[in-house]
């Protein structure tokens, strides 16, 4: 069995494994953090151009073409016959690299003198430049399988460089096209392929490559070789692990562009969204290269793409950092970095690809610069106690270690993998639980001052109700029940005439007199006796009373509502006001307390009622009736009731009635009374 070791170091960057992608990134970051792990590589390697692989296994495992193949510079060989690997003029190179970390001359040690096994590839010193970007090289390797394995399959890497693939003397694959002075030369296609070929005793595998402009050109990534079913397995895996990640890259933007939608307030999840599309670009034209599988992009099209999501990629995250950290962020270093990516982007925008291509080495120092400000933000913000500050921090260390990561191995300094794609998954899955955690907290917090706030409300519904309660209990103090509604939804009270009430009066005889025999305090509280009885009486009669002036006390029968009976009413309560005033006077003769003596005057006719004032309302009534009534209780004997003649013709066939002298009254003259007393049964 391999070391896991060489599982996670020795495969290309475009290779994904059947297992689980998480528990491969959590080892790989172990080993890249520690390099815990140094037992040594046990795949074939290959040495001058030459591997020896019999025993090899590859349908458990695929094998990559790792090691020493031959190379030769600026010239495509006979991709049936190249030279032989004895030749001295020919070069040794490690697979995988770029041709630019090749020296520009081939000088390698004889074979008479250094064994195959000491021999090391060639490599740029410091005095020598390396081989330049722009030409044409021809890589080989022989490759010895298992001979009892009759079909076998190539995985090939996406490459930006144009090449021809030949298996055994026959083209099997290519991903642009190649001239001879180079002018046409040109990638157009950038995924990784699959290609099935025959098993020989001695499999020759040879590659021609042409470049103008691409800065790292050259075999990148080495190329996998096993069964179809493996290789089948790999490239289904990869595609499915792939399409699995756009997707939920997918998702996410359009979850979050719709929770912005809804509350724009907090712009949080805008630049979480933006910066997941950002993010879905780029994978969509690395790697596994879905776009071209899906939409006609030409390699162009997909590199300008690739720098444009990288040289943009740190604007929205910065914004997002910016919209959940606002205190922590130094906004001169947010302007520089907007304003530096806004300057690549637009130099890929309008640079030969030459030329833009160039700029990534300087732009990687920015960006380490944008990641070592990121992590100085999430750390005082941690430790400020900020909310999520620490678990964003563990998502970021996470994108971070995979994106240096892709930087180290894209500059040949580590011999790893792009994890890249995986720790983008692991950061916006934890981002996105946190935007959800900070939602919920939100929902949470609103949702509970939004069931204290309907507590306060019915509280305060309920104090209201009680306060309007009190008020309308007042208010149907003051004014009869249908007055206090019409005034409650108008405002105002429409006068209304009524053509026969009945009006009583009540006052006590020599009040004056007998109150200066009283305490002030216990004259109101013998008053308030009397008139509370008075309102008991007449509420029961469906008299409305109207007002109290001094020791007078007013009510009416026949209003607010016009009665037939009215003059019964107030008879009745006239006999009942009276029978109680006789027992009052006994109650207060045995206690030998002062007491007044009482009189009652009625008199029935028209009135016009109605409301007036307008901070104190007052319901009243006017009409010569009311002044007459008033003078019946003027000139009634103490202790008696006396009305008019027009009550007396109401009520003279119920009640037993003594006429008294004509009487004169201010005003009126001579006018006939009667004293009112209830007839025997």
């Amino acid at each position: 069995m391999r070391s896991m070791h060489s599982l996670l170091f020795q495969r290309p960057a475009n290779q994904n494994f059947v297992g689980s992608p998480f528990l491969l990134i959590l080892l790989a970051f172990l080993l890249l953090a520690t390099n815990c792990n140094p037992e040594p590589a046990v795949d074939p390697l290959a040495q001058d151009g030459f591997m020896q692989a019999q025993a090899y296994n590859i349908s458990d495992s695929p094998l990559p073409l790792a090691g020493e193949w031959m190379f030769q510079w600026n010239e495509w060989v006979n991709p049936s016959s190249p030279p032989e690997r004895t030749d001295s003029n020919l070069r040794k190179v490690k697979v995988p690299s770029h041709w630019t970390d090749y020296p520009s001359t081939a000088s390698q040690p004889s074979h008479e003198t250094t064994s195959a096994s000491e021999e090391q590839p060639s490599v740029v010193s410091n005095r020598d430049p390396g081989l330049p970007v722009k030409g044409k090289a021809s890589f080989w390797l022989r490759i010895q399988l298992d001979p009892n394995i009759d079909e076998i399959s190539l995985r090939i890497p996406s490459m930006d460089t144009s090449f021809v693939l030949y298996w055994n003397g026959k083209e099997i694959a290519r991903n642009g096209y190649l001239t001879d002075d180079l002018q046409g030369t040109k990638p157009v296609y950038y995924a990784p392929q699959q290609v099935r070929v025959p098993n020989q005793k001695e499999n020759l595998l040879v590659i021609h490559m042409g470049n103008l402009v691409y800065p790292r050109p050259g075999l990148r990534d080495t190329i996998l070789i096993g069964t179809e079913k493996l290789i089948s397995g790999i490239s289904s895996y990869s595609n499915y692990f792939a399409f699995f990640i756009i997707g939920a890259l997918s998702l996410l933007t359009i979850y979050h562009l719709g929770i912005y939608a809804m509350r724009r307030e907090d712009r949080s999840p805008l630049y979480f969204s933006l910066f997941c599309m950002i993010i879905l670009v780029r994978l969509l034209v690395t790697g596994e290269g879905l776009a071209y599988r899906f939409w006609p992009i030409n390699w162009n099209i997909s590199t300008a793409l690739e720098y444009l999501t990288f040289y943009l990629a740190p604007v929205p995250f910065l914004l997002f950092l910016r919209s959940l950290y606002p205190e922590e962020r130094i906004r001169f270093a947010d302007e520089t970095i907007y304003a530096m990516s806004a300057s690549y982007a637009l130099f890929v925008l309008v640079a030969p690809i030459g030329l833009y291509t160039q700029s990534l080495a300087s732009y990687q120092v920015v960006a380490a610069l944008c990641v070592v400000y990121a992590l100085g933000i999430l750390t005082v913000a941690a430790i400020r106690g900020r909310d999520t500050a620490r678990s964003f921090m563990v998502g970021a260390l996470i994108l971070i270690a995979t994106l240096v990561n892709d930087i180290l191995y894209s500059q040949r300094i580590i011999q790893s993998m792009f994890i890249f794609p995986a720790g983008v998954f692991l950061f916006f899955f934890s981002q996105a639980f946190l935007l959800s955690r900070r939602f919920a907290i939100a929902f949470r917090t609103a949702e509970t001052l939004t069931l204290e706030l309907d507590q306060k409300v019915k509280d305060r519904t309920k104090d209201l109700e009680l306060a309007r309660n009190r008020s309308d209990e007042l208010l149907r103090n003051i004014l009869p029940d249908s007055v206090a509604q019409e005034l409650k939804e108008k405002g105002s009270v429409t006068p209304q005439y009524h053509p026969l009430v009945t009006v009583l009066f009540v006052d006590f005889v020599d009040f004056t007199r007998i109150s200066e025999r009283w305490h002030p305090s216990e004259l109101v509280t013998e008053l308030d006796a009397c008139f509370s009885a008075f309102d008991e009486i007449t509420q029961r009669n469906h008299l409305e009373k109207l007002k109290t002036i001094g020791d007078s006390y007013m009510a009416a029968a026949g209003i607010p509502l016009s009665r037939a009976d009215h003059a019964f009413l107030a008879c009745e309560a006239a006999l009942e006001i009276s029978s109680w005033m006789h027992s009052y006077q006994s109650r207060m003769e045995m206690a030998r307390n002062p007491v007044w003596n009482f009189r009652i005057g009625m008199h029935s006719g028209p009135v016009t009622a109605g409301v007036i004032g307008t901070n104190k309302f007052a319901y009243d009534i006017w009409g010569d009736t009311v002044n007459t009534a008033s003078r019946m209780e003027r000139f009634a004997p103490p202790g008696q009731i006396n009305i008019s003649a027009a009550t007396y013709e109401i009520v003279k066939e119920r009640y037993n009635c003594e006429t008294r002298e004509k009487v004169e009254i201010p005003g009126k003259g001579l006018m006939q009374c009667y004293s009112l007393a209830r007839k025997p049964v």
